[in-house]
């Protein structure tokens, strides 16, 4: 019989660009549920009151002087001067369930201060555990952080359109990918558990399944609220039925997912008094003396035009 069906594995890379309205500080904030002020443009970003978010020290490369994270992301935004510069790199990967706070955060830090050292990079990590997706937030600095703390040129080792044209050998994206799934099965095996992730694809894998694709967030809302209601969620639960029906053998246990927690009311907010509206009367309304007729049976007022159903 065939081994059984690995867990989900998921890691993505994308780029911050300025030229999007994007900042490093603002994206640093976001993963240290921090508040934090952008110094090049004013923007003051303020995520003190987000839940389940565990932050990590920046880390930088080995021999580096400790830097607070406002300063060096602020520094990271200064010494990018072009509008549409690509000030920083993020990283989202999925962590498997089952570990524990501490193994979260040891197995988030070790891959962290892998590719600070690797990359010669400073890395801000964010752990956070939503009940239903724990997940690490990376943000990597595209320019090269010195042991003396300044910063240097662009990373082109993290550049794909770079990495292309000089035709290295090795593409760092598939280093990093396949780096992260290494360390997640060492962690499930200091844990004691047997299951193991793969990068790769199931083509490379040697799996015989047809690949799902992401259904987005708000997709996903709508087929919770109900099942089949779009196209792409019909289609991807084809695909899942196929599977499960020709290779029975490779059918993932299904888990139920854990209750989304309630959402605690924000404390010293108080509701809104609704202000009641003014009756259509007095001076300069429609009907009123100081009306000025117009073609098309509106008329001008004091207070602009007004269909002529208001003269009524």
């Amino acid at each position: 019989m065939p081994a059984p069906r690995p867990p989900l594995y998921h890691l993505s890379m994308s780029v911050l660009r300025r030229s999007q309205g994007r900042s490093a500080v603002m994206a640093s904030a976001y993963r240290s549920a921090s508040r934090m002020v952008d110094h090049r443009t004013g923007f003051v970003a303020d995520y003190r009151r987000k839940q389940d978010v565990a932050p990590l020290p920046l880390i930088l490369p080995d021999g580096c002087p400790t830097m607070d994270r406002s300063a060096f992301w602020n520094g990271v935004e200064q010494h990018h001067r072009r509008q549409d510069a690509v000030t920083a790199r993020e990283i989202d990967a999925a962590l498997p369930h089952g570990l524990t706070r501490n193994q979260e955060s040891t197995l988030a830090e070790r891959f962290a201060r892998w590719l600070a050292d690797t990359f010669h990079v400073g890395v801000d990590v964010g752990v956070h555990r939503k009940a239903w997706n724990h997940h690490v937030d990376m943000l990597l600095s595209a320019c090269e952080v010195r042991a003396d703390g300044s910063f240097g040129k662009k990373v082109t080792a993290l550049d794909g359109i770079a990495t292309k044209r000089s035709k290295t050998p090795i593409n760092p994206v598939e280093l990093i990918r396949e780096t992260w799934a290494r360390m997640i099965n060492d962690t499930l095996a200091e844990a004691g558990r047997k299951e193991r992730v793969d990068h790769r694809s199931y083509q490379r894998q040697g799996v015989p399944l047809i690949p799902g694709f992401h259904l987005g967030r708000a997709v996903a809302a709508m087929e919770k609220k109900e099942p089949g209601s779009t196209e792409v969620g019909a289609r991807l639960a084809a695909i899942e039925q196929e599977n499960e029906t020709n290779h029975p053998e490779l059918r993932r246990s299904r888990e139920p997912k854990p209750n989304r927690p309630e959402r605690k009311p924000r404390g010293g907010r108080k509701p809104r008094a609704v202000r009641p509206r003014a009756p259509l009367a007095g001076p300069g309304l429609p009907g009123s003396p100081d009306a000025v007729p117009l073609p098309g049976g509106s008329v001008a007022t004091g207070r602009g035009l007004r269909p002529a159903a208001f003269r009524k």
